[in-house]
């Protein structure tokens, strides 16, 4: 026969009271970057960049504003929790091209949010091929504004 043992509960009230509290908390991600879901397909890439560079702006500093091939999507790096928690309040529900985006927090930081793991990236890329470092100029001036 199986019994279930006793726990005394006035021994971890405490304990009882800070798995509550810790399960009550939303982890919010330690990223600085933006998801913008929604965006329209029809203006070009470079249109895009530019209208959520110039918008996100108001907000603060602006690292940068990536594009993927995937359409509809977009990710804006900010120097600062802060400043992106401010843009994805701002931003979540507006009409953005007569579409009405959705802004949330990304769930994995950035590397263009830290200047030394771009670096590192960089010097990884131009060791690889001399062709590379072509592809990383390349690459920097596309994505200046």
């Amino acid at each position: 026969m199986f019994v279930l043992p006793t726990i005394n509960y006035s021994d971890c009230s405490s304990c009882f009271a800070d798995l509550v509290l810790s399960m009550s908390i939303t982890r919010v991600p330690d990223a600085k970057t933006v998801y913008i879901k929604g965006l329209p397909d029809k203006p070009p890439v470079a249109e895009i960049r530019r209208a959520l560079y110039l918008y996100c702006a108001q907000f603060g500093p602006v690292l940068d504003v990536l594009v993927p091939k995937v359409h509809g999507q977009a990710f804006v790096v900010f120097p600062d929790l802060a400043i992106a928690n401010t843009c994805r309040r701002v931003m979540h529900g507006i009409s953005f091209y007569n579409r009405t985006v959705h802004v949330s927090l990304s769930e994995k930081p950035s590397f263009l949010a830290d200047p030394a793991e771009r670096r590192r990236r960089d010097a990884r890329l131009q060791s690889r091929a001399p062709a590379a470092e072509s592809e990383v100029q390349r690459k920097r001036a596309r994505e200046e504004i």
